[in-house]
């Protein structure tokens, strides 16, 4: 419930080149670390020392995914021109730092980088949420399972050594 409310709070981009990247960082770097000393806390002398690190440092990748997959943060931090922070029409959630004085670049052009920043953002979190699936995917040796589907509706998940087991030409002479 504190993750979902801290989601709703609303992001308000500086708009200045010189504390974009500060600001932003701070809604990255704060909160990740926040839940992965919190999770250290809770799981004090709980698990061996890896999967310990590892469950540690869910709660603060997941945060990280979210804000990527956001896209208006890690686009605040990369823009590079002043402006005003503002929804790009009322029914849509994109912002964008609006220039307030036209540049060498027209407010098309600076749109259409504003866009890919949250593209490449997007991209990130799809690549990150892949990346931790994979490691507990490794760590947690769910990978090397196989899948026996029984007769019926009824499906069971075995280890690779329990279906050897059970197959007669399994058995070693």
């Amino acid at each position: 419930m504190g993750l979902e409310e801290l989601m709703e709070v609303e992001f308000e981009c500086p708009c200045n080149p010189t504390w974009n990247g500060v600001f932003s960082s701070t809604f990255f770097i704060i909160p990740a670390a926040m839940a992965f000393t919190l999770m250290l806390i809770i799981q004090k002398g709980t698990l061996e020392w890896s999967k310990k690190t590892v469950s540690c440092f869910v709660p603060a990748i997941v945060w990280l995914i979210l804000l990527f997959f956001d896209g208006q943060y890690f686009a605040c931090a990369m823009t590079t021109w002043k402006g005003r922070f503002v929804a790009v029409d009322k029914d849509d959630q994109m912002k964008w730092c609006k220039p307030n004085v036209t540049s060498e670049l027209s407010m098309g052009d600076l749109w259409a980088i504003t866009q890919k920043f949250y593209a490449f953002s997007q991209g990130t979190s799809w690549v990150l949420l892949i990346c931790v699936c994979l490691i507990l995917c490794v760590i947690n040796g769910r990978c090397d399972q196989g899948v026996v589907i029984q007769a019926g509706e009824n499906v069971a998940v075995q280890s690779p050594e329990a279906m050897a087991l059970q197959r007669p030409e399994a058995v070693a002479v």
